[in-house]
């Protein structure tokens, strides 16, 4: 693979930072990748190599190329760390049999320190980041350097061209949700718009491997005015899988002038949950729906709903959440879990198991009996297969 063709140019409103992906061993065609923001964001702004290394280098790795060649130097300790994270990848997963692609940077290695003294939180207004959100503004005092003091929300292009599509719709569907946590917990928010999934569109691969250095490289383009990104993780001190964003993985998308914060994995999830339904800003803008790409509304019959509304239902805070349309869980919304097969990963379980002792204390013996039931039925069918 070569990265050529680095550059950094207006385009409609926006600034874009953007390279030619040409592949060496893989049958794909070349990719103009790129990553922009609005104009008034570009004094945060540049065209990273370490970016676009970042954000090719998994992708590389399963598409067979042997080597990543740029011509512009690269950061000596992303260089390094990015050789941890395929070996972990590996252990976890069998199915990639080709080894890391070798990077090439042809001008050397270059330590950037643009002294940077902030930190931006990476904002898609589900649990997890309001929660990490949530936490960071009532723990961190606000003028250190580990205080979020932006929100980034990243919309994904479904072509390769121009910026007035439907990225822009999706990313303006989840701006004014956005744009109300960001107020009121009193940071700015940054949009920006990517082609970035392009790159590899195996939506399994992006989940469960390349998750967290994508949403990394996008972040790192900021990296004028931010050292740090928080990634919020969905993982908890029990629960921690492999997964595509995790605490093994997210810190080795490091480099000198930019370093990722894998944060709250020493939360449970209802811990999260606790965070934001304690905050009515953060209570009313949650946007968890599998069924709106565009972060318009919750559907409440996904399965990401139902259990983010079971959270709410345990501690009482689903009545009062402007997030939802209902307004109280109900056995047969819970037998829906079932009815559909929603349930495929323990993680899943791990979440709803946690939720129990709580409707257990509240009374709500009704939702219980179900969602041992729902539970049961997936273990015996998981011993069943295998």
């Amino acid at each position: 693979m070569r990265i050529t063709n680095i550059e950094l140019k207006p385009v409609d409103g926006f600034i874009r930072a953007s390279a030619d992906i040409t592949w060496e061993q893989a049958k794909k065609a070349p990719l103009n990748f790129f990553v922009e923001t609005p104009e008034e964001h570009e004094a945060s702004f540049w065209a990273d190599p370490n970016a676009f290394v970042l954000a090719v280098y998994l992708a590389a790795w399963h598409g067979g190329e042997e080597r990543i060649q740029i011509d512009e130097p690269i950061c000596p300790i992303l260089f390094q760390n990015l050789k941890v994270v395929i070996p972990v990848l590996q252990s976890w997963y069998h199915d990639v049999p080709y080894p890391a692609p070798v990077i090439e940077p042809l001008a050397g290695f270059k330590v950037q320190n643009f002294n940077a003294k902030e930190s931006v939180g990476l904002l898609s207004c589900g649990i997890d980041s309001l929660g990490t959100l949530r936490w960071n503004k009532l723990n961190i005092p606000a003028h250190h350097p580990l205080s979020i003091t932006a929100g980034m929300t990243i919309g994904y292009h479904n072509h390769t061209e121009s910026g007035k599509d439907r990225a822009e719709r999706i990313i303006n569907g989840r701006l004014l949700t956005a744009k109300s946590v960001a107020s009121d917990a009193g940071i700015e928010l940054i949009p920006a718009l990517t082609n970035i999934k392009f790159l590899d569109k195996d939506g399994w691969f992006y989940t469960y491997k390349s998750l967290g250095s994508l949403r990394t490289a996008v972040a790192c383009f900021f990296s004028k005015r931010f050292h740090s990104t928080y990634i919020a993780t969905n993982h908890t001190p029990v629960s921690i899988y492999p997964w595509g964003s995790h605490p093994l993985l997210d810190q080795y998308y490091s480099s000198a002038h930019f370093h990722v914060i894998h944060h709250g994995v020493d939360l449970t999830r209802l811990e999260k949950v606790e965070l934001v339904g304690d905050w009515k800003t953060g209570l009313d803008n949650i946007r968890v729906c599998q069924n709106d790409d565009e972060g318009v509304y919750n559907c409440c019959t996904c399965e990401k709903c139902i259990l983010t509304m079971c959270e709410l239902e345990a501690i009482d805070k689903l009545k009062d959440s402007a997030a939802f349309s209902v307004k109280e869980v109900t056995p047969d919304l819970l037998e829906t879990i079932q009815t559909y097969e929603m349930i495929y990963n323990d993680f899943q379980v791990d979440f709803y198991q946690e939720i129990v002792p709580a409707l257990e204390n509240k009374g709500r013996k009704d939702l219980v009996d179900v969602l041992k039931t729902v539970l049961d039925n997936y273990q015996q069918k998981k011993l069943i297969h295998a």
